[in-house]
């Protein structure tokens, strides 16, 4: 009996950590696809990254867990899960290939115009002039002020965010991801960056007046959110996770109050 026991044991600990189900069809650009997680222990969506995913079901099948996601991949070429083993996928470009020569008219530029269309350009002419017009007198008359009239608050602050990230208590991964976040969105809203599918080392090569305290933050995110073993020196080092909100701080700030010197590639 313990000898079947310790059969059963070995067999148990060679089987992987989890069971990856990914699409048969080729993964393309930005389209979503489902993937499926199996497994015996606890699973943190985390380690789907650089992936974007949406938890679509979880269902208990005696001791393991079955996971759906809907999944989406913004980078192309070949992408790996840090999963347990790793997984391999390969993303294509959502662009036609080859994309194609542009369409001319074969008859020239010119369209000859019909018969109607010197009134219709005439109509035309003479709304603009109108609107033109009213937006003269619009325009010339003064502007009351009113005492009630409230400055509008933006739709989002970077920096009232962050104080609120402190609120919360996150702490570990969970901290380190909406830190990182936040950056990526500031950096979108204040530079028009794509920066939800840029790398933190192209970030820093768009940035590059900001290193100072841009790269200690991402770095530090990082470190946690893929370092592996190198983050358990980390991973709940409170020091550690204020200087890199700290940081994160220092970036918002500098990017509103000297917005001209950090303009991307400057």
């Amino acid at each position: 009996m313990k000898v079947a026991w310790l059969i059963a044991a070995i067999f148990v600990a060679g089987l992987p950590a989890q069971k990856v189900t990914l699409p048969s069809e080729p993964i393309v650009f930005g389209e979503a696809f489902e993937l499926t997680i199996t497994t015996a222990q606890p699973f943190d969506q985390a380690r789907l990254l650089p992936l974007t995913v949406e938890l679509l079901s979880r269902e208990s099948q005696g001791n393991t867990e079955q996971l759906r996601f809907r999944a989406r991949c913004y980078e192309l070429g070949e992408v790996t899960l840090p999963l347990e083993p790793p997984q391999t996928l390969q993303v294509a470009s959502c662009l036609p290939d080859p994309a194609g020569g542009l369409e001319w008219p074969g008859d020239g530029w010119w369209i000859e115009p019909s018969e109607g269309s010197q009134w219709v350009l005439f109509a035309s002419f003479a709304l603009l002039a109108v609107a033109v017009c009213i937006w003269w007198r619009v325009r010339r008359k003064p502007i009351e002020e009113s005492e009630g009239l409230q400055p509008v608050a933006p739709t989002w602050d970077a920096l009232a965010a962050l104080r609120e990230l402190a609120g919360k208590g996150a702490a570990g991964e969970a901290f380190y991801l909406q830190l990182k976040a936040i950056v990526r969105k500031h950096c979108a809203v204040r530079f028009h960056l794509p920066a939800d599918v840029r790398t933190s080392e192209e970030l820093l090569q768009a940035l590059p007046k900001a290193r100072a305290t841009l790269q200690p933050c991402l770095m530090t995110c990082d470190v946690v959110l893929f370092g592996g073993a190198a983050a358990a020196d980390i991973h709940h080092d409170v020091a550690k996770r204020d200087g890199a909100r700290n940081h994160a701080i220092q970036f918002v700030k500098a990017t509103q109050v000297a917005a001209r010197s950090l303009e991307v590639g400057a």
